[in-house]
């Protein structure tokens, strides 16, 4: 009896040491905080593990490399799973969020839980709305390394991938604004898009994501490129002492603006100089006057007209300085 239970012991003892040849030991390293899950996908090629550090990160089973790290999560990671055809991972944190992603690391819109709805992806600024200023936000953090919100496709970088991504999530018809969009402090230049969608388009992105991305990036920019030239309402009016004059341009010319009294008088002229085809709505980009004469002093109350010249288009309108 104690001859058999010797071999059995020593059978066990070989068949393990013969399995552990087989399946050698992996050290996985990546996580800064304690792990709080793993789980294999369904075929068992990729293992998902969270931390305490608010990321998960996807391991190649085979050869041990770090595929993928998916970020966004406000607190701790306390769950993960796969769907059962691998193809995308549902992750929740300790404050009751849910996340979608694809398994490749692209971002999916999140889902409600508990009768919250979670903001999309999309609103990278946390603003509680999908606009141009999520654009904008990216656009301003290009380049930038560890940046969460901006970072959409978790690739570690800012660039025009994930600009064109938080594009793909905007919609045209209600999204890009008209000539007189009203929302000012929202648009950026035709020029700036512009650089986007050039930059987009040299990447040859065919996907579904990259396509609806770009196709909004050109709507984008034929609404910043206005049919007729106009001169638009000061803001604001009444004034005391200063006001910006904004106007649209729909082919690139030398631009001035003159400012005269009720008589006629001209009082102050604004040399622009040449500017290309836009729109220039914005504090940054309309006309500004400080309520002073060429000589530097300040205008009287009372009602002034302004008259801009673009080429061969001439436009007046009037405003009030009350003081």
């Amino acid at each position: 009896m104690k001859i058999i239970l010797i071999l059995l012991i020593l059978i066990t003892i070989f068949s393990l040491n013969a399995f552990a040849q087989d399946f050698p030991y992996t050290s996985l390293e990546g996580h800064t905080s304690r792990i709080t899950k793993i789980v294999f996908s369904s075929d068992g090629a990729i293992l998902a593990s969270t931390s305490e550090d608010r990321t998960i990160r996807l391991w190649d089973v085979a050869t041990g490399t770090r595929q993928h790290t998916l970020s966004g999560h406000e607190s701790w990671i306390s769950s993960v799973a796969f769907s059962h055809n691998g193809l995308a991972i549902a992750s929740a944190d300790s404050n009751g969020k849910i996340r979608l992603s694809n398994s490749d690391g692209e971002r999916l819109p999140y889902i409600a839980i508990s009768g919250k709805v979670i903001e999309p992806p999309w609103d990278v600024n946390g603003d509680g709305s999908v606009d141009i200023l999520d654009l904008s936000f990216v656009a301003a953090r290009f380049g930038q390394k560890d940046q969460t919100e901006a970072d959409v496709n978790a690739d570690g970088v800012v660039d025009i991938k994930d600009l064109i991504t938080v594009a793909s999530g905007m919609d045209r018809e209600t999204d890009a604004p008209s000539p007189h969009y009203r929302n000012l402090k929202e648009l950026p230049s035709r020029a700036t898009v512009q650089q986007w969608l050039t930059e987009a388009q040299q990447l040859n992105l065919t996907d579904p994501t990259s396509q609806k991305g770009i196709l909004f990036l050109q709507y984008l920019l034929a609404s910043l490129t206005p049919r007729e030239t106009a001169l638009l309402p000061n803001y604001p009016n009444p004034f005391n002492p200063e006001t910006w004059i904004p106007y649209q341009l729909a082919q690139p010319v030398n631009i001035t603006i003159s400012i005269y009294t009720i008589d006629g008088h001209v009082i102050r002229t604004l040399d622009l100089g040449y500017k290309p085809s836009g729109i220039y709505q914005s504090k940054t980009r309309a006309a500004y006057w400080d309520g002073r004469n060429n000589v530097g002093e300040s205008v009287a109350s009372g009602v002034y007209f302004y008259t801009l010249t673009a080429g061969n288009y001439k436009a007046t309108r009037r405003f009030v300085i009350l003081k």
